[in-house]
């Protein structure tokens, strides 16, 4: 099932992802093929390693998605993060917040290996509801999101020229 295996799929690349970036303790690069292996059997996509991490290598090293990974301005991230919002519990891909330059901004983070996910219109909405529910957690920090593709391509969902 070519639906299911993209899930599986999906599944292995969030996990590598959650544990290549974590701010202070990042995974070290020379494990991140040993890591992709233990994220592909438990995604459940046995031999699938290696399009694990070349999508997350495409991902972190991409400039538009880094400074979600790695880099000064990171002081926090969380994945897979449970929320309430809209009467219920979100969760959330990732959620980083970065500071530079005396400004602190939140990003609320969704991967889609898709290649546009920018015209899946349910996809907009869960992210824009995941958006309101952190202005309410966080009054007055920036507050910003957008996809994560498993090409590495930055899809803000709101203007980027107020990206940090």
């Amino acid at each position: 099932d070519a639906d299911g295996a993209r899930v599986r799929l999906g599944r292995a690349v969030h996990r590598l992802l959650e544990w290549i970036g974590q701010p202070g303790q990042p995974l070290p690069r020379e494990e991140w093929p040993a890591a992709a292996v233990a994220a592909a059997a438990w995604a459940g996509a046995e031999g699938g390693a290696d399009e694990v991490l070349a999508n997350a290598c495409r991902i972190v090293d991409s400039p538009d998605c880094a400074r979600f990974f790695s880099g000064a301005a990171l002081r926090w991230a969380g994945n897979e993060l449970p929320m309430a919002g809209e009467g219920r519990v979100l969760r959330l891909d990732r959620l980083v917040r970065l500071e530079a330059d005396g400004r602190r901004a939140w990003w609320v983070l969704d991967y889609k290996l898709a290649e546009r996910p920018e015209t899946l219109a349910a996809a907009r909405d869960q992210l824009q509801g995941y958006v309101q529910a952190l202005r309410l957690a966080q009054p007055g920090d920036e507050v910003g999101a957008g996809f994560i593709t498993g090409e590495g391509r930055w899809v803000p969902l709101e203007d980027p020229a107020s990206a940090m």
